[in-house]
């Protein structure tokens, strides 16, 4: 569900995503602000993505990431 690592490295997410109804868009949460947001095509109920977060030194301390999916019916997890 989740790890830690050092700052030394630009810190690259692997994202697997299963929703109950089909995805409408999965967003990558920095800080509790939005960096990225992917939009799902074709009626998916399951995505694997990867992200390279390039920007990651832009903010000082220390950093969390958490993803937003948004299903076809509105709901979120």
């Amino acid at each position: 569900m989740g790890s830690t690592t050092t700052r030394s490295s630009k810190p690259e997410l692997e994202i697997i995503t299963k929703g109950q109804y089909a995805l409408e868009k999965v967003g990558i949460l920095r800080n509790s602000i939005v960096i990225k947001t992917f939009d799902v095509k074709g009626y998916k109920e399951e995505l694997t993505l990867s992200y390279l977060d390039n920007d990651y030194n832009s903010e000082q301390g220390v950093l969390y990431y958490y993803i937003r999916v948004t299903q076809i019916n509105k709901a979120i997890a």
